[in-house]
């Protein structure tokens, strides 16, 4: 009698037939894996990150910009995507690397598939890879810069041009991309699924809150503590400031 396979292993993520992403290092090391987002070639400086949730938050901070984000918790993608676990109005990364996409998203809050929010805000993906591997190397080799491309048919000597091409981020004035160009206000409490309420404050706060790369949540936690906020950009200055 053959021994039944544990339902766990029957949640996969795409079924990696063919390859078709390529994630190619500065120093030649490569990885293959499937497209999960946009066709596409992007380079970009690549980290990781440990966390085993918060996938959402972490694609749409704005610290990470620029950066391809390399998740070594192996499922990513389980609750899929909702409306208000962001930090900021758009993607910041400029792709991410999975070990195994969930197709079977499960949340009563869920919009969308992490596959289709990253199709609908233009960003490239691989998943199949061999995340903790990845990790490794950053951790032995420090800071390194990758292209990753994803259903091009470009040979290693052009993905190596293009990466070529990247800059870099030491010495980028990453603030002044990721800050507002506008000034405006900020209304947004947290999202309280248990019902429960802050005790605000009996007096109210104003604050502005300058904004260099600023994640929604602290402004969402600014005005649980009862603050009016203005969020500027990085470069405000008024002498009204010191007396709002």
């Amino acid at each position: 009698m053959t021994q039944q396979e544990p339902s766990f292993f029957l949640f996969k993520s795409k079924d990696l037939k063919e390859s078709n992403a390529i994630l190619l290092f500065e120093n030649g090391t490569k990885f293959h894996g499937q497209s999960i987002g946009i066709d596409g070639i992007k380079s970009g400086e690549v980290v990781f990150n440990t966390s085993m949730t918060g996938y959402q938050e972490i694609l749409t901070d704005p610290s990470y910009h620029s950066q391809i984000i390399n998740f070594t918790n192996p499922h990513i993608g389980n609750t899929g995507i909702n409306d208000e676990d962001i930090e900021s109005n758009q993607i910041h990364v400029s792709g991410m690397i999975i070990r195994d996409l969930e197709i079977q998203a499960s949340s009563w809050r869920k919009t969308s598939t992490l596959s289709e929010y990253l199709v609908k805000n233009n960003v490239i993906g691989m998943s199949g890879v061999d995340t903790r591997e990845i990790t490794r190397l950053l951790r032995d080799k420090g800071s390194l810069n990758a292209c990753m491309m994803c259903n091009k048919n470009l040979s290693s000597h052009d993905m190596a041009a293009e990466l070529s091409k990247f800059p870099g981020l030491v010495g980028q004035d990453l603030a002044k991309l990721v800050s507002t160009k506008k000034i405006y206000d900020w209304n947004e409490g947290s999202i309280h699924l248990n019902g429960k309420k802050i005790n605000k404050p009996r007096h109210e706060l104003k604050v502005i809150a300058y904004d260099f790369g600023i994640k929604q949540n602290i402004l969402r936690i600014l005005k649980d503590l009862g603050c009016t906020i203005k969020v500027v950009p990085r470069y405000f200055f008024s002498r009204r400031s010191t007396r709002t």
